[in-house]
Order: C-alpha cells, then structure tokens, then sequence
C-alpha cells in the first residue's frame, strides 16, 4: 500500500511549538529599548493574525513579500507567516546600495507589501520612488495610530500592530502547500556585481532547520536560548530562528541597537546559551569585556559559531579563558553552512599547538554535504594540507541556479555541484583550510599570495585591530600586495610601514611583503560585513603605478 509522501512545510514547526512549548518565551528589543516578552502560543496566534491581515490586503499564494527590517518578534512573525501562506519572504538587506535594492525588488518581483521597520523609512522613501509596482507598505513599529508616524512620501502605509489588531488570532493554514514551494528570496551581498538571488523552499529550510539540531551541527535543543545576532535580511538570519521554533529553544532578538553593551547584558540577563556573528561583534564584545568598565557574566554561552572572516587565534584563546567556545565555520549562501571546526575525538591527544591548527581552520565537512576540492582541470586536490584547489559542494539544501541570471549560474553551478570560489586545501583529518578567493588571490609574477595567509599574520601584531589585502596593478610584476590596515586606538598615528614590514618579514615569504602599508580608521564594508575589496581595489588600483 503506498502512502501519501509528507510534505516538509514550515508550518510543521510552528504547530510543534505551539503544541509542545506554548509558555516558552520569545524576547525582543523595542527602538525605545523597550523589552517584549512573550510567549510561543502569543507568537501563533499574532502569525494567525498577520496572515489573515495579508489575505485582506491582496497577498495571494505565489505573491512576494519584502521586507526592510531589522531582528525584531515583528520581523520573526513575517518569517513564517508569509511562507506558510504560501507566499515567499524577500529579506531585502538594508546595508545594499539604493540601485541594488532597487534591482532586487524588480528582480524577485516584489509585487504585493514591503514591510519596513519605522526608523528606516527615510531610508526607503528614495528606493520606493524607483520601484513600480509595489502596492503598499506596512510599518513595524509597537504604534497603533497611523496619526504617530513621521511623515512621509510613501503611500498607502499601514501600521503592523493596528491590521494584526483587527484580523483573527485563526488561521487554516494550507495543507496542500508542495513542499518545493517557494518560502525564501535571499541574496547574496554584491561583492561581484549585482547581487544574486536564491530562491529557497520549504524543504530546504527543513532540512537545514533539522541538520542544525543534530550533534554533528550544533545540537540545537529546548534547553537552549538563542540570541539572533545574524541579520534577518542576510542568508536567512543563518537559520537560527527556524532551528529555535522546531526545536522550542527561547528565543532573543536584539533589534537595531548591536552595541557590545547591549549584546554582554542580554547574554547575562537571559542566559543565552548559543549565538553567531561575524568577528568583527565579537571581538568589539571582548574588548568591552577586557576594559573592565563593567563586569559581564557570559557563562551561560555553551557554543558561539563565527563565519564571514577567521577570527583571530588571541580572542579564541581570550574567550576560552572564559569558558566559552567559538568555532569557525564556513559557507555561503548558496550553501549555507558546508564545514565546522569541532575538534575531532580521536585528536584529544595531539599538542595543544596542533589542537589550535585545527580549531583555526574552518572544520571538516558536515553531514548532508557532498564536498570536493578540485584542481583547474577537475581532478581532486591531495588531502596534505598543501595541494590547493577549488572547494565545491553539493546537498539538498545548497542552489543549483540564481534567480534570473542563467550567465552567473553557468558560472557557479556546474553538474549540480556549486562552485565556491574559495581556494582551499584539506588535511589528513578533512580540515579545511581556505587559502584565498579566486578573484582576490594576489598574482605577482606568476606566482600566487594568499591575501588571507598575509592578512592573518599582520593581524597577529598587538597595534593592528584590522588588515586587509589586496593586490594592486605593478609596472614589473603585473600585480603586487598592499595592506590597508586599522590600528587599535592608542597606536594611531604612532603605527608606522616599517613596523609592519619588520613584524612580518619573520612570518611571510620575503617576496611576500607588501610594497605598501596604507593605515585608515576604518576599513570600508560590503552589506554583509566582508572587507569590500572592491572598492579597495578601485581605490587604490594605481598607488604603485603613482608612485612612479
């Protein structure tokens, strides 16, 4: 007898949550600073309302939905209300330019509502302007009275709380949605181009929502409390909510406000117990944390995964003196997550240097993942830790095409297997570690520099708070290494050239050694958090050649 094959749809974890953790609380920050606490069963009834809300203003199964926001309940509520109707939620990320938002929104079709967090209406108005088929906007905000908002250019505008307060706390969510439906349009962060979008279905984000409760992943659990620290508008909030409501672990959104005061004193009042970000928060926290200016209690942190950028070996060590654990870890959005950096048990025995080896590079590859790394001709790479090629990978939930760009897709996808860019090598052990990108390897006279390897070593000298290197045109050698660096505060203007030259001349090859040290205040970034290396790139494409 055949039986009819389950669909894997989001709603199977709203249900689940709302049955087995009714009284489990979710918190979110106000714009005010305000604290929001409530509960599972409050949350699905408000998703119930705010699907009804949307049935009323148009929205129909296949519609798209935007939304210009920051991590906030409101902004968690779109996450399943949209999907499980039937409709697909486009996370426009606030950071992008107005001409590539303006782009996105034409390209995914945005056709229906765009909800936009109130602060950020100013920012939208000018996009709004060029976008044409936009019907209407809904502001997030705890206002109930259109009469409190700021005036603005956009029309017709809605208050969140005030159509939510009108609709039905039920909501038949349908059963017959395939589980291959649309439920996400995320995009990538513009670094080559025109940011490219992927369309994500609910299947996907199942199996990606159930991978990360596996031990393998993260063992997700309804003992922990997550602290949503990664966008909600970038690679679907690195799947940290969805994995939250299958499992009923408490949630904690921050809002706008992710000050390392901010994020240190949720850590100590909820007593979160897992949390990601990029390095670059973190290591703003452990500054705060060594200052002393205020004691922090972060115990509670079992797990802290950090991805986008390696973070330095000294703050691992710094947080483990803590008691609490980072791991790296490595993906894309085409992917999501591909590797971790657990320490394997059978290498509890190596020297604590070797231990550190693997602990800093970005992990073996995870369950769910088939992962080559291949040469320019297709053969694969040695696992010695010094053959290097392209990492490529495949799995039910990484893309096999963008939306709308079958040039860029050719490009990337190949054979179902997606082609990262990323120039790697692999141990003994399946450590990886990633050498470069294709397009920012330095290419000095035939011969390569790994921007990251010369980034990493400068970084490890006590001034240097950031470097980042490029490689610039050369009369002789066609290309040459230069490092924009940003040092720590109390040695700016005191940081010379010299000093970095000195201080690596013992790390890196000698030819290695940039021909010039450029010392900022800040070094610029994409709307992901990356170094835009190119702008960078553009910037300073002629230095040398001006130096002439």
């Amino acid at each position: 007898m055949k039986h009819p094959e389950y669909q894997m749809r989001l709603t199977n974890f709203m249900e689940r949550t709302r049955k087995l953790f009714p009284q489990k609380e979710v918190v979110s920050i106000e714009a005010d600073g305000e604290i929001v606490r409530y509960t599972y069963l409050d949350e699905y009834r408000r998703i119930c309302q705010l699907a009804n809300a949307l049935e009323d203003l148009g929205t129909k199964r296949g519609d798209v939905v935007g939304t210009f926001a920051w991590n906030t309940h409101r902004h968690g509520e779109l996450y399943f209300a949209v999907p499980c109707m039937g409709a697909t939620l486009h996370t426009i990320n606030v950071r992008l330019s107005d001409d590539d938002i303006v782009y996105m929104i034409e390209q995914a079709e945005d056709n229906n509502l765009v909800f936009i967090e109130e602060d950020l209406i100013p920012r939208f108005e000018p996009i709004a302007k060029k976008s044409k088929n936009i019907k209407g906007y809904v502001i997030l905000s705890k206002k109930k009275d259109i009469k409190d908002l700021p005036e603005t250019s956009l029309s017709p505008v809605y208050l969140y709380e005030d159509l939510i307060s009108q609709a039905s706390s039920e909501y038949e969510f349908p059963e017959d949605l395939d589980e291959n439906t649309p439920a996400f349009i995320t995009y990538t962060g513009g670094t080559t181009g025109r940011p490219k979008g992927m369309v994500f279905s609910h299947r996907n984000i199942f199996l990606i929502g159930l991978a990360f409760t596996s031990a393998e992943y993260f063992g997700i659990c309804q003992k922990d409390v997550i602290l949503n620290l990664p966008p909600l508008f970038h690679n679907n909030g690195w799947y940290l909510p969805h994995a939250a409501r299958l499992t009923g672990a408490k949630q904690v959104y921050p809002g706008r406000r992710v000050r390392p005061e901010a994020i240190l004193s949720l850590i100590e009042q909820e007593k979160i117990t897992l949390s990601a970000a990029v390095p670059t928060i973190w290591l703003d926290c452990l500054k705060l944390l060594k200052s002393g200016e205020k004691k922090y209690d972060i115990s509670s942190l079992r797990l802290v995964f950090v991805g986008g950028a390696a973070m330095p070996r000294k703050a691992m060590e710094e947080y483990d003196q803590m008691g609490v654990k980072f791991v790296h870890v490595y993906g894309a959005v085409e992917a999501s997550l591909i590797s971790a950096a657990f320490l394997r048990p059978e290498l509890e025995n190596l020297s604590e240097e070797e231990k550190w080896e693997k602990r800093a590079s970005v992990g073996y590859f995870l369950p769910c993942h088939e992962f080559k790394v291949v040469h320019e001709d297709g053969t694969e790479i040695k696992w010695d830790g010094k053959d290097r090629g392209e990492a490529i990978a495949r799995g039910p939930w990484t893309m096999t095409s963008y939306l709308k760009a079958p040039e860029k897709s050719a490009e990337t996808f190949k054979d179902g297997w997606y082609h990262s860019g990323d120039i790697v090598t692999v141990d003994e052990y399946g450590y990886i570690n990633v050498v470069d990108r294709v397009k920012d390897v330095i290419k000095s006279g035939g011969e390569y520099i790994s921007s990251i390897d010369l980034e990493g070593a400068c970084m490890e000298h006590p001034a240097v708070a950031e470097a980042c290197a490029i490689g610039v045109k050369h009369e002789r050698w066609t290309e040459r290494p230069i490092l924009i660096v940003t040092p720590h505060e109390k040695y700016r203007e005191k940081l010379e050239k010299g000093d970095i030259l000195d201080f690596l001349s013992s790390k890196v090859p000698k030819w290695w050694l940039p021909d010039e040290v450029i010392f900022t205040d800040t070094i610029p970034r994409t709307g992901v958090g990356k170094f835009d290396k190119r702008a960078l790139r553009e910037k300073y494409s002629n230095v040398l050649l001006d130096e002439k």
